[in-house]
């Protein structure tokens, strides 16, 4: 269901849509309201090996798909996997990434969705960097889901997904 929460767009399914409705009441108002997808919402087209990750608002409000690609390479650190990621797509016509390393929402959707996918120890770069720290960037692992940020330096797992405005 795609909602407003506060003037933010959101999409969650029912069960969660029904409990945030019952928990965000600002002065006896919702705080939440059902909203429409600009035109129709269709998915994009996978192409083979594709995996569907899920769809989130992005700051301009526009939904963003997001697909994980087949590929996957281990023992990289975090330059390299970002690198890598970045480079199993081609260019755009304007010189800009069609490809990159997950966010740590998508990384988080993998766990909660993909996680059969992966193994117990796998443990994923995002193309995040800790705020606090230039020295070290976000982790997801798939043992219990737990993100965490390590040293630039470390070897870890490279995935790559493409993502999709509508």
């Amino acid at each position: 269901m795609n909602l407003t929460l506060n003037g933010t767009p959101i999409i969650v399914d029912d069960i969660a849509a029904r409990e945030i409705v019952q928990r965000h009441l600002i002065n006896g108002e919702q705080a939440v309201r059902p909203i429409a997808l600009p035109g129709t919402a269709h998915l994009p087209q996978l192409s083979k090996d594709e995996i569907y990750i899920g769809s989130c608002c992005g700051p301009e409000g526009k939904l963003v798909h997001s697909i994980l690609l087949p590929q996957k390479k281990d023992k990289l650190n975090f330059g390299s996997a970002l690198a890598w990621s970045r480079g199993q797509l081609p260019l755009d016509a304007r010189g800009n990434f069609t490809s990159d390393a997950p966010n740590r929402i998508e990384a988080l959707m993998l766990f909660l969705h993909h996680r059969a996918l992966f193994k117990k120890d796998d443990v994923l770069w995002t193309n995040e960097q800790f705020a606090d720290d230039s020295d070290f960037a976000w982790l997801q692992g798939f043992g219990y889901g737990g993100q965490s940020t390590w040293h630039k330096d470390g070897k870890r797992m490279a995935r790559a997904v493409r993502r999709v405005s509508i």
